[in-house]
């Protein structure tokens, strides 16, 4: 999960550097989406250690 994020991030600075503004679009979707995903898994993560506790 995280080399996905690092790897989004990377195409986001090199499309932005190369002036491609609509793969720049498609890349920084693909972050908010693996970012919106990591926040939705440690949510679940959160609930299941307070459901234990």
């Amino acid at each position: 999960m995280r080399s996905d994020l690092i790897k989004s991030w990377h195409q986001i600075l090199s499309f932005r550097a190369n002036g491609n503004d609509e793969f720049l679009v498609i890349a920084t979707l693909n972050f908010s989406q693996y970012l919106f995903n990591s926040e939705v898994e440690l949510e679940k993560r959160i609930g299941l250690i307070n459901k234990t506790q």
